[in-house]
């Protein structure tokens, strides 16, 4: 969850045909808030990791369906301009295991290039890039917008030295490797949207594919 509204620093494009595999996830939820239940579409980001037997698997924060799911409306993410339903299949529940587990019919995602979940840890002041629909990222723009993150400090979570915003929450936190390929080392999870962000690292989460 995040602060005040600024708009970051934006990095080059480092490898921008996996852009594509970060998109814009929308959840209509239900909540109450003092007497009333308040109605509400939360907007975050989900990525691409791979398939299973049967369908495409996707990665965002739990705090995106922290709420009453609307019994009406499934979760959507947006792929290549077409909205797709997504079924959530377990989560963390906490801001600490801040991790959601989605799938999705297969063929929309067949084109796409997945984020492979990194085992590694990062290093402290290792350079990272993340990718969201935060800031003004609207559904019709063609990719996510990348952020250079420095690490601050990894431990539960991953602390870094980037401003992001509201609608990168479940976007993700990828190192570069030699090839230029990005894999996927944590999930964005929260921050103040000036200097201080943090994620959820992939080396803390269950394997996604049982």
């Amino acid at each position: 969850m995040f602060g005040t509204f600024i708009f970051p620093t934006n990095t080059s494009a480092q490898n921008p045909e996996q852009y594509a595999s970060v998109l814009p996830l929308e959840v209509s939820l239900q909540r109450i808030e003092g007497q009333a239940r308040r109605h509400f579409s939360e907007r975050c980001s989900a990525f691409f990791v791979g398939f299973d037997d049967r369908e495409a698997i996707l990665l965002s924060a739990w705090h995106c369906i922290d709420g009453q799911l609307s019994p009406l409306r499934q979760p959507k993410v947006s792929v290549q301009g077409d909205l797709v339903e997504v079924n959530i299949v377990e989560s963390g529940k906490t801001m600490d295991r801040d991790w959601l587990v989605m799938r999705a019919p297969r063929a929309p995602f067949t084109s796409l290039i997945p984020f492979k979940l990194s085992r590694r840890p990062v290093a402290e002041n290792e350079s990272l890039i993340a990718l969201g629909w935060g800031r003004e990222n609207v559904w019709t723009d063609s990719e996510a917008i990348a952020v250079e993150c420095p690490v601050i400090s990894a431990t539960s979570s991953i602390e870094l030295r980037c401003g992001l915003t509201k609608g990168d929450s479940g976007g993700v936190l990828a190192r570069q490797l030699e090839n230029g390929k990005l894999e996927a080392v944590g999930i964005i999870s929260s921050g103040d949207s000036l200097s201080l962000s943090y994620a959820f690292p992939s080396w803390r989460l269950p394997n996604v594919f049982d």
